[in-house]
């Protein structure tokens, strides 16, 4: 049995709770949920996703949730911009006082973008488990080991490491950090909005917000639409290549928190059972969703076997001079 812990999102729909509770309890195959994460009320930070009114009330649920039910609970502290005020004193009390407040309720754990955030609440919550977030962009041995001195207990490394199983390895080995890999976001590998986009959503997110045009979806959407391929470069881990992880990780996280609940479900036993046939985009979260609506794409997974694993795993992503996903790709939408 691989013994592969999950941690699953919550999308605000309390039913998702007691629907996982039902069916994902005891697990399956010895692979079981480890906990559930959710967003920082709004009214304290932004977060990586816009989605729908989160109050301390309804953490206080989930976490209530979570320890009622055997599962552990994570708060996301991921914004990566606030401006200048994210500094100030009076921020940081209030940011301090909101996380203690959670912790006294039975907050599990806590995951941070901003280092200096993780400093100072490590020091103010020694007790509190600190993962640092995929958006701290942690890629090599060297930014581990910053963060790991900065008071991190766990990391969620940058996703586009995923396929590099080596240096993934090297950084296991570097720290005493618990390494959480992320398995399904649908990202562009090496998107050169990637940064300004967390920006933007960090403050979009929050509450009494317009509707902004979201330029960087747009642009992710119509990229993949002109190169479909690029699908294929995105670093997803697939429930049947968890296998080849075991010896690096056994913390995995599904990103979904803007899906709906029968979508996370699905996601969530595709995982758990390790195994997956169907279309590739039903299980991909971000802006993924969005363009194989568009689009009508439909990538069989029988495609991505494992001599795709093989080969994207141990290719030098000089994607000029090889042609290998914009091959498959087209094999497997004309299938």
């Amino acid at each position: 049995m691989s013994n592969f812990r999950f941690w699953v999102p919550f999308n605000g729909d309390f039913e998702l709770l007691n629907k996982m509770k039902d069916e994902f309890a005891d697990g399956i195959n010895g692979n079981r949920i480890e906990g559930v994460y959710f967003p920082v009320p709004q009214e304290y930070f932004g977060s990586a996703r816009v989605v729908k009114a989160f109050t301390i009330d309804d953490a206080k649920k989930v976490i209530e949730f979570c320890n009622n039910n055997g599962f552990k609970s994570n708060m996301l502290l991921n914004s990566s911009c606030e401006g200048a005020e994210w500094y100030s004193p009076q921020t940081v009390s209030k940011t301090l006082f909101l996380v203690k407040k959670m912790k006294d309720l039975g907050l599990s754990e806590i995951t941070i973008t901003n280092p200096i955030y993780i400093q100072k609440i490590k020091k103010e919550c020694p007790d509190l488990k600190v993962t640092a977030s995929v958006i701290s962009e942690i890629g090599s041995v060297q930014r581990a080991r910053f963060f790991e001195e900065l008071g991190a207990d766990a990391f969620v490394p940058d996703r586009d490491i995923n396929r590099n199983l080596e240096l993934l390895k090297d950084i296991k080995d570097a720290t005493s950090m618990e390494m959480t890999l992320m398995v399904n976001e649908g990202c562009l590998f090496r998107c050169p909005v990637r940064n300004v986009h967390y920006n933007f959503i960090s403050h979009w997110s929050k509450l009494n917000k317009e509707k902004y045009t979201d330029f960087p979806t747009n642009y992710c959407i119509a990229l993949r639409g002109q190169k479909p391929e690029e699908l294929l470069k995105m670093q997803f881990i697939l429930p049947q290549h968890l296998r080849f992880y075991r010896k690096i990780a056994s913390s995995f996280k599904i990103v979904g928190r803007t899906r709906a609940l029968q979508e996370i479900l699905q996601m969530t036993r595709a995982y758990l059972e390790e195994t997956f046939q169907g279309n590739l985009l039903d299980i991909m979260s971000s802006a993924t969703p969005l363009v194989k609506n568009k689009y009508s794409y439909n990538i069989p997974t029988e495609f991505l076997d494992d001599a795709f694993f093989k080969k994207v795993t141990g290719c030098k992503k000089n994607c000029t001079k090889c042609h290998y996903c914009s091959e498959l790709v087209k094999k497997a939408l004309s299938s």
